[in-house]
C-alpha cells in the first residue's frame, strides 16, 4: 500500500502519533535557491525496521519469563498449603498426646483412689484399736 509516500505493513495511531512499524518510507526533497527554479528530486528509501522488543526473541523470552512466574507462583501456592498441613499435623499429635497425658492421670487418681478408699477403712479402726490399747496399758 502506498499512500503519500509511504509503503507500510502496517500503521497504529496512538495519541494522534503515528507510529509505522515494519515500513519501507520514500523520502523526496526538492531544492530551489530564488524559489523559480527547482532542481532534480532526491529521493531516498528509509527503512523502519520492527521495533526490537517486538523481535521473536524478545517475544520468546516474554513467553519464559511467563512461565516461570506461574510457576513460582504455583510453586510457592504448594508450599504454603504444604506448611499449613504440617503445621496442623503438629496441631493434632500435640492435641492426642495431651488427650494420653490426661487419661493416664485420670487412670493414676482412679488407681491410687482405689487403694487409699479400704486402706483408709482400715486404718480407722487400726487407729482406734491402738488408742484403746494404750489406754488400757497406761
Amino acid at each position: 500500500m502506498i499512500k503519500n509516500g509511504l509503503l507500510a505493513n502496517k500503521v497504529i495511531v496512538r495519541q494522534n502519533i503515528l507510529i509505522y512499524l515494519p515500513a519501507i518510507i520514500f523520502f523526496s526533497v526538492k531544492a530551489s535557491c530564488n524559489g523559480e527554479t527547482w532542481s532534480e528530486p532526491l529521493k531516498m528509501e528509509i527503512q523502519v525496521l520492527q521495533p526490537l522488543l517486538l523481535r521473536w526473541y524478545f517475544i520468546l523470552l516474554y513467553i519464559l519469563i511467563s512461565i516461570f512466574i506461574v510457576y513460582m507462583i504455583i510453586r510457592n501456592f504448594k508450599i504454603r498449603e504444604k506448611r499449613k498441613n504440617e503445621l496442623f499435623l503438629a496441631q493434632k499429635e500435640k492435641q492426642q498426646i495431651r488427650e494420653l497425658s490426661e487419661m493416664k492421670m485420670n487412670f493414676f487418681m482412679n488407681l491410687s483412689h482405689e487403694f487409699r478408699t479400704p486402706l483408709t477403712l482400715i486404718i480407722s479402726p487400726l487407729q482406734k484399736i491402738t488408742f484403746y490399747a494404750g489406754y488400757l496399758e497406761g
